[in-house]
């Protein structure tokens, strides 16, 4: 039955969950308490990594771009020491194979203290939690150099995948600004100066996972939520199990009648699946 459920969380409506949250790099929340040294401005629904490791999470990272390629804002990114530079991550829910990452992208080429001519890097990740591993196994990727132009040019990033059949559960996606871990980065002669800007990222749905058969229907509201949702539907007897992205049970009730009051307080906000009796439906948490 295990396996069953697992299964059944992937068969989503593509239409809800293949989609880059913020993939247009409007939404920032702004932080008036951050010293000189920390990121005003911090990018929702997406993470600032570096190489270093996330002692230096809140350090320089991420800017808002005010010169996009559509809309008011886009993303930069810059290599600002040696083995250190920006990287934007970004991941969600997919149960969908999609085969194209598409956006735009100005990329100022630097040369690095080797000698080595540098060039930004999108990669896309498509995994599938293991339950006997309890990890996510990779079906599929995709990676793209971007080279040097300064003006916004469309890119394509084909994925690929190595298990026909199976079906993905999440996407990570990767923005980098230099495809080397090493040597420092310049351009125009400042260290410190952005190597990358993105912009207006799409994927597209791909193709969906079937739906099993004999799935009963059910209703969640309100959907997104912030504390408390009611599911109600032919429910009455059966099993109740909410999955996370990484397809965890976070919840799981018997449902004594055909309406099932569910407190989220306590729950971290993002994307997770509902699944009863071989239907799925998903619920964003606010």
């Amino acid at each position: 039955m295990t396996r069953l459920l697992t299964v059944f969380f992937l068969l989503l409506h593509l239409a809800c969950a293949s989609q880059i949250l913020n993939g247009s790099f409007e939404n920032w929340t702004f932080r008036p308490n951050a010293d000189i040294n920390e990121q005003k401005w911090t990018l929702d629904d997406w993470q600032h990594r570096s190489p270093l490791g996330d002692t230096l999470f809140s350090f320089f990272g991420t800017y808002r771009d005010t010169a996009p390629q559509s809309g008011n804002y886009a993303l930069g990114l810059s290599r600002w020491y040696n083995y250190t530079f920006d990287v934007a991550a970004f991941r969600n829910a997919c149960p969908t194979k999609p085969t194209w990452l598409t956006g735009f992208f100005k990329y100022d080429e630097g040369l690095l203290s080797l000698n080595l001519t540098d060039t930004a890097r999108v990669s896309v990740y498509l995994t599938r939690y293991n339950t006997a591993t309890h990890k996510p196994d990779t079906i599929g990727t995709g990676q793209l150099d971007l080279a040097g132009v300064d003006t916004f040019s469309f890119f394509q990033c084909p994925i690929t995948y190595g298990q026909p059949g199976v079906f993905p559960d999440s996407v990570t996606i990767n923005l980098e600004p230099t495809k080397f871990g090493f040597g420092f980065g310049g351009c125009a002669g400042n260290s410190l100066c952005s190597f990358l800007t993105v912009d207006a990222l799409s994927l597209d749905f791909g193709t969906p996972a079937p739906e099993p058969p004999g799935a009963k229907p059910f209703s969640i509201f309100p959907n997104p939520a912030t504390d408390r949702v009611e599911i109600s539907g032919p429910i009455a007897g059966e099993r109740v199990r909410v999955f996370n992205a990484l397809g965890a049970v976070v919840f799981e009730e018997k449902a004594a009648s055909d309406r099932l009051l569910v407190d989220w307080a306590g729950f971290r906000s993002g994307l997770y699946f509902v699944t009863i009796a071989g239907k799925a439906k998903t619920l964003v948490i606010k």
